[in-house]
């Protein structure tokens, strides 16, 4: 017999064997037997095989015997010690399928799915996702070829989108089911199974949009279950009852949330009818949610009788208890409320705890809970119940109760946006957080403690560009390599990129953008394995604390103003050097009023004296509403740092009319700066910057490819600067972005005159000579400036995220490094601009702070022009940040020759004197 026979009845052989085994695994696990008997059978399988099972068999083994035997237990009978056993026998076969170099692909990724779906159901999400990513990772570079091999491929996408709703991470989750739809809705021939993917994500969608806040979102939720319905419409599918209740129910939330609780109700009834075919969990839901509709209208009794329905059917689900608390609190029996919102919080972490009328959880306890997001709506709902107590019976000491049970509160905000990885979603955690801290700020007000105020106010600003100084401090001290620094750097930049290319909504481009985020997320990953003091130190954002703030930043002639606004809310907080001064701002609505009308006014007036006269009125009407009037004498004089909030972060402070008779600024008796908080400008005058060269202007002047208007000034401006800062000038033709780009680090000042703007997108952009540059692009990019310049139009607004801050162009310069930026509110005339800034740099020339510096320069203008050009034409710039002078490397040019001629001089005449004497 030939070898080539041999070689042929081994291999028959070999399948035979891995045939007739697997059969009979398959076989055992198939029997109808008690437990007992069925696991001493899989027992004797293994130890009679286990030794002589090729490795392929025994990984296929101990999947089935996860998925089709414990998990299917664990369904059953939900012990804990089934589903630990589910997750054993697949990681152990996903460990051999691991070591196996000829494993199809798709093979794995059935194991993954087991392992991330069997984690998501106790609700393990971090390790899920970890699973589901990794099958979506090696599934865009090997399965893309045949639509079988993707199917566990797009229910990961279905179930990271799940995952990342789960645990706060919004944004990611929207990006995952939005990644689903594009992905069905392009199919040319939908099947069944295709509808109800894409209604399924349409519902979610609403559903996370409603996680993200009703009020807020509901035009998009509205939207999303108005395409789930056209899609069970076009599919047949109508019905279908589950996706109908779930329309419904969310439907019912969206006008319950909207305080439409009349057209809510009947939502609720219509799925009641058919509540035979509702899971507990769901039943539950919708009694709780008929019960709060009947508690907003009054109807008590009803009210009372739903939640606890709500609660007999489901003891373990939380809003019910939160729910009575409001119960009782509306009828003024507040200790009962305040123990149902204890209920909420006890049972969120463990329901076998006994309830405690002043017990809060641990930080511990914070970071192990599986649903966080409803946690922290129980905390604050009770730290509100405490206000309410203070204020029917007046006693401090339910103030007390309030602010420890906000500090904890904020703790938790901080927990989910750390834990959240999309800047996004950190973004709507910050949202969360302000609407906190305004709460925690009114209660230090009520208990007059400045200094705990000032901590919530800095936590309200900025903490994101805060956090973003933190990891590149972290980078420092945990001594990261240069060039694991420069990967992360260049992902980011390849984020943008992709960011950048998706205003063209294809597909293609949405896909590049969560390829780019992937790639970029799981680099970071495996950095925080390797350089744990890193990922440690990352996280570690710390206030500025109250003693070092006074001792660092206030004097007899500097003083601090900060400010916490809202819709419905202000205080503010002056810190000078004789005392405190901690205010409830009156009338905040009619505040951010005059604001906007004072906004709008700036950016319009004309050469009009009836024009001047009007806002002059409304100018010293928001003057005298967000400073008292011993407010004005304590700062007049000062160095005024402004931390403005809402509303005033788009107002300069300077044109502020404080003697309507005199038509008299603030601008003209206080230097005024600004900053994003005290943290963040402590924070960055931490950083150490080693730029090489000293001064680059860029002007180029026209910009044909964009169809934008020439600034006939702007060489002009920037040739007088650089007499005065020497360095180097970029115009014209040289003034292109790539050109910028490769050098923007290694200057210590950069002026830009050009033009800017907000976008009809909102994504702001500054021209260059060829292209437009887009703020995240800059975000994404480096720079060592001591100082940018930006003299061009808009460059300091854009969209206001409550608790951060304005997203603008002098953000962006700040997140890549800069220490301070000089920016723009509104459209500025050219002339007027090149003017300004050149008196400007003779300021800092002659070792002005910056702040000081651009007073004087448009004390300049208001002198000359008082009662002919309006504050429109001058107020626009202001300075952010540093406020330090600017020191002139050129003074040594200067002035340098003369000393060295006057030594010269000096020594010769001594000489002479010394050989005469002799």
């Amino acid at each position: 017999m030939n070898t080539y026979s041999l070689s042929f009845i081994f291999f028959f052989f070999v399948i035979f064997s891995y045939s007739q085994e697997k059969e009979e695994f398959d076989k055992i696990i198939g029997l109808k037997l008690k437990r007992e008997v069925k696991e001493q059978k899989i027992d004797s399988f293994f130890n009679v095989h286990k030794k002589s099972l090729a490795s392929n068999i025994l990984a296929d083994c101990f999947h089935d015997l996860g998925s089709k035997w414990y998990f299917k237990n664990w369904t059953k009978g939900r012990k804990k010690e089934d589903i630990k056993q589910a997750i054993y026998y697949t990681e152990k076969s996903l460990q051999i399928k691991r070591t196996l170099p000829d494993i199809e692909n798709c093979s794995l990724n059935k194991t993954l799915y087991n392992l991330g779906y069997f984690n998501s159901r106790i609700q393990n999400f971090y390790d899920a996702i970890n699973y589901y990513e990794e099958i979506v990772e090696k599934g865009k570079r090997y399965c893309d070829a045949a639509l079988p091999k993707k199917d566990k491929i797009l229910f990961s996408y279905q179930e990271l989108g799940s995952s990342y709703m789960a645990i706060g991470d919004f944004y990611k989750s929207v990006e995952n089911f939005e990644y689903l739809i594009s992905f069905y809705t392009n199919k040319s021939d939908l099947k069944i199974s295709d509808y109800k993917k894409i209604i399924h994500s349409n519902i979610q969608l609403a559903n996370i949009y409603a996680l993200m806040g009703y009020r807020e979102n509901s035009d998009l939720i509205y939207e999303k279950l108005n395409i789930a319905n056209s899609f069970i419409d076009k599919s047949n599918l109508r019905n279908t009852d589950s996706y109908s209740r779930r329309i419904k129910q969310l439907e019912g939330n969206r006008l319950l949330k909207l305080g439409e609780y009349k057209n809510a109700i009947p939502q609720y009834e219509i799925i009641l009818k058919d509540s035979s075919n509702l899971k507990q969990q769901n039943l539950a839901k919708v009694f709780n949610s008929l019960g709060l509709c009947q508690l907003k209208l009054s109807d008590y009794d009803r009210a009372y009788t739903n939640l606890q329905k709500a609660i007999a059917i489901d003891s373990s689900y939380t809003d019910p208890y939160e729910n009575l608390g409001d119960f009782y609190v509306a009828k003024k029996e507040f200790e009962k409320g305040i123990l149902y919102y204890q209920k909420a919080i006890t049972y969120q972490i463990d329901i076998t705890q006994e309830i405690a009328l002043y017990k809060l959880p641990s930080k511990e306890e914070l970071e192990l809970a599986l649903d966080k997001i409803t946690l922290l709506n129980h905390i604050v709902t009770k730290g509100n119940g405490w206000i309410s107590y203070y204020k029917h019976q007046q006693d401090s000491k339910y103030l007390e109760q309030a602010l420890l049970t906000f500090r904890l509160a904020d703790r938790l905000v901080d927990i989910i946006r750390l834990e959240s990885t999309e800047y996004q979603s950190k973004l709507f955690w910050r949202e969360q957080g302000a609407k906190l801290y305004m709460k925690a700020v009114e209660v230090c007000y009520l208990l007059h403690q400045p200094e705990e105020a000032y901590y919530f106010m800095e936590r309200n600003k900025a903490l994101l560009l805060l956090e973003n100084i933190t990891h590149e401090q972290a980078k420092e001290i945990s001594k990261l390599p240069e060039h694991i620094a420069k990967r992360e750097f260049e992902l980011k930049r390849a984020i943008a990129i992709a960011e950048n290319n998706r205003e063209k909504k294809d597909d293609l481009s949405r896909n590049e953008v969560y390829v780019q985020k992937d790639r970029y997320n799981r680099f970071m990953d495996s950095v925080t394995v390797a350089f744990p003091d890193y990922a440690r130190l990352k996280k570690n954002v710390i206030v500025l604390p109250y003693t070092d703030f006074k001792k660092k930043y206030i004097s007899q002639t500097k003083s601090v103003l900060q400010y916490i606004l809202n819709e419905d809310q202000g205080y503010g907080l002056l810190n000078t050097g004789d005392d405190v001064l901690f205010y409830k701002i009156q009338q905040p609505t009619l505040v951010n009023k005059n604001g906007i009308e004072m906004y709008q006014l700036l950016t319009n007036l004309a050469r009009s004296r009836d024009e001047l006269d009007t806002f002059t009125v409304l100018s010293n009407k928001v003057f005298n509403s967000i400073l008292p009037k011993d407010g004005y004498t304590r700062i007049r004089g000062t160095e005024l740092t402004v931390i403005p909030d809402y509303i005033l972060q788009q107002i300069p402070f300077e044109t502020l009319v404080v003697d309507p008779q005199k038509s008299e600024y603030l601008i003209e008796n206080v230097e005024v700066n600004y900053a994003y908080s005290m943290s963040y400008l402590n924070a960055k005058e931490k950083i150490t910057i080693a730029p090489k060269k000293n001064f680059m202007g860029i002007a180029p002047m026209q910009f044909d490819p964009m169809e934008l208007s020439r600034l006939n000034f702007s060489d002009t401006e920037i040739k007088e600067i650089s007499k005065i800062y020497n360095g180097d000038v970029l115009l014209e033709e040289q003034a292109k972005k790539t050109d910028w780009q490769n050098r923007v680090n290694d200057y210590r000042i950069i002026h830009l005159s050009t033009h800017a703007d907000i976008g009809t997108t909102g994504n702001h952009w500054i021209a260059f000579r060829d292209q437009k540059m887009f703020a995240n692009e800059i975000y994404a990019m480096k720079n060592q400036a001591e100082m940018v310049v930006l003299s061009a139009c808009n460059t300091s607004i854009g969209e206001l995220k409550k608790g951060e801050g304005v997203m603008s162009l002098a953000r962006g310069f700040f997140h890549s490094g800069a220490k301070s930026v000089v920016s723009s509110l509104w459209t500025i005339n050219d002339k007027t601009s090149k003017d300004l800034m050149v008196d400007f740099y003779q300021g800092l020339d002659q070792g002005l702070t910056k702040s000081a510096a651009l007073q004087k320069a448009k004390l300049n203008i208001i002198n000359q022009y008082r009662n002919t050009i309006p504050p429109s034409y001058w107020g626009s710039l202001i300075i952010i940040g540093d406020n330090a002078p600017v020191q002139n490397t050129n003074m040594f040019l200067k002035y340098g020759v003369w000393l060295i001629l006057g030594i010269f001089l000096l020594g010769l005449v001594m000489f002479y004197a010394k050989r005469t004497k002799t």
